[in-house]
């Protein structure tokens, strides 16, 4: 009868060890995942200013290539140009794919550029 209720109270106490690590185990999952979520849509928000920076920039170039041509007439600023144009449409194109479309990544780009967060 001792050995019974010995053997019935350690049973207990493992099968709520168990449960309490089966609990734990659950949260540890599920706050691992939140955490991969918030880090996959950092790197997004990331990859979006980076490029917009990108962009600017390429921008800020072409059109000082156009005022060198005005300037100079020296046609290699015209192939720069072009070079210039063709980048912004390949990341324009990458922001498009990243954002899915969606037109308030690019509205929140034009905030972001209107506070300062982006310098070109």
């Amino acid at each position: 009868m001792k050995l019974s209720k010995t053997l019935i109270l350690f049973l207990s106490g493992f099968s709520v060890s168990v449960l309490v690590l089966l609990i734990s185990l659950y949260f540890t999952y599920s706050t691992e995942e939140s955490l991969q979520d918030q880090f996959n849509e950092w790197e997004q928000v990331h990859f979006v200013v980076e490029n917009t920076k990108t962009i600017i920039n390429t921008l800020y170039k072409a059109e000082n290539g156009v005022r060198a041509y005005i300037i100079t007439r020296d046609e290699s600023h015209i192939n720069d140009l072009q070079n210039h144009i063709n980048s912004v449409l390949l990341l324009s194109n990458e922001l498009t794919r990243v954002s899915k479309g969606d037109s308030s990544t690019f509205a929140n780009m034009k905030q972001m550029c209107d506070l300062g967060f982006v310098k070109y």
